[in-house]
């Protein structure tokens, strides 16, 4: 009878009060009358078909009840939706930014591998042998590659437009895990001295400057005066580093296009199969010591090799101010809860005389309890809804403060995440609140 029991606590109270006794007795009677496997059986399937049933109608009951006493005091239910809601939009908003910098998976094939060199003098000014010999040293790595990012000028009729683009090593796009929408991307020795009159263009370039026009493949652009052939086109969102609308393989043939100011050149790895960052950063540092680098500028002095993972070094200089924002809008959103609830204390004071009397026509305190807990579900569910308002504004303001550092880092209120988010934080406070009345009774 212990599976009878507990399935039976899982019915709302009204129905255990008024048939718990009858099922009780039927079910001991059908235990009595058949083996142990063949009753749990049938109670399993009886209470499949019938709880659904038995939950809906009295949650149906309780809110159009609810639905009754909220017109009864239209002003103070407004209220108390208008303020939890703009508490719930606002901490949605902060956190619709919180997720597109840091929980939302980054267009690379298996991002969580990808490291970036911090204080490191690349490999790029060795040439192409000294970049091999490079990776050789550092066998933590399946793959590497740098890049460096500029501002160029796309010559066209019948004014030039500014760009940024990134002269890359030739397997960048192979490194990043990062399909192309059309064409092809680099081939070996495209980066070598001599080579690499080729350019890939960002979708975004492709669709603004050259109307979305496939036949640009093959034809010839010019930047800073230096032909390059289009050869590809990448997938629609993918501005990796820094925004670029363009790549081209010239990493150790930086000076075939001509460009002013200071240029710094990035490495970035990726990590062999079955190795932390950790153990990777580790084995950096040993092969640091042992084989130091030549080239490494004495300026540096006593900087220390480091590398970290991708996602860190793309988000670093926010991440923080985030935390600390979503970390004050928490405590905004408990303030506003602890004044809810202070509201809603009142006013479940104010009604008990109505209370009293559903007592004196059959109603236990369980039934009393479940009816406000479903009041304050359902005020929190409401109040969500209208928070998703207040959300996006949240995240309109967070884009204008905290501008996204990539296309893809868009900050969407109506995403999965976040509306689980949202609708939870919601549910938790609605329990926060129907569970407050009961425990202090």
């Amino acid at each position: 009878m212990w599976l009878f029991e507990w399935l039976l606590r899982l019915y709302p109270t009204g129905f255990r009060a008024e048939y718990g006794d009858s099922m009780r007795l039927s079910a001991r009677e059908d235990l009595a009358e058949s083996s142990w496997l063949a009753f749990a059986f049938r109670l399993l399937t009886d209470f499949a078909l019938s709880w659904p049933a038995v939950v809906g109608a009295e949650l149906r009951q309780d809110a159009i009840y609810c639905w009754r006493s909220w017109r009864k005091r239209t002003a103070v239910t407004a209220m108390a939706v208008l303020s939890l809601g703009m508490a719930l939009g606002i901490s949605t908003g902060v956190f619709s930014v919180l997720n597109a910098m840091l929980y939302r998976s980054l267009p690379f094939k298996e991002p969580d591998r990808l490291v970036q060199f911090e204080a490191y003098f690349a490999p790029h000014f060795k040439g192409v042998a000294g970049f091999i010999d490079w990776k050789k040293d550092h066998e933590f790595l399946s793959d590497a590659g740098v890049f460096t990012v500029n501002d160029y000028n796309l010559e066209r009729k019948p004014s030039s437009i500014r760009v940024k683009g990134a002269e890359t090593t030739a397997n960048f796009f192979q490194l990043m895990g990062a399909p192309l929408f059309l064409g092809r991307s680099f081939a070996a020795g495209e980066d070598t001295p001599g080579k690499g009159g080729v350019v890939v263009l960002s979708h975004a370039l492709y669709e603004q400057a050259f109307g979305g026009d496939a036949r640009i493949l093959g034809q010839t652009i010019h930047l800073n005066r230096q032909p390059l052939t289009v050869i590809g086109v990448a997938a629609p969102g993918f501005d990796f580093p820094q925004n670029a609308t363009l790549w081209t393989p010239l990493a150790f043939d930086y000076e075939k296009i001509k460009k002013s100011g200071v240029s710094s050149t990035i490495t970035v790895g990726r990590l062999v199969d079955g190795l932390t960052p950790e153990q990777a950063q580790a084995a950096f540092v040993t092969v640091a010591k042992r084989k130091p680098d030549p080239n490494f500028p004495k300026a540096m002095g006593e900087m220390k090799a480091k590398m970290l993972p991708l996602r860190d070094q793309l988000v670093g200089p926010v991440k923080r101010a985030i935390w600390v924002l979503f970390a004050g809008v928490c405590v905004v959103l408990l303030i506003a809860c602890a004044n809810l609830s202070h509201l809603l204390l009142s006013r479940f004071a104010e009604r008990g005389d109505e209370f009293k009397i559903r007592s004196w026509l059959g109603a236990g305190s369980g039934r009393i309890s479940q009816q406000i807990l479903t009041e304050c579900v359902l005020l929190a569910l409401a109040s969500c809804v209208v928070g998703l308002g207040f959300a996006e504004l949240t995240a309109r303001i967070g884009a204008h403060y905290f501008p996204p550092l990539f296309a893809f880092q868009r900050y969407e209120v109506l995403d999965f995440k976040v509306l689980l988010f949202a609708f939870g934080l919601a549910l938790l406070c609605g329990f926060g609140f129907g569970m407050t009345p009961p425990f202090l009774n």
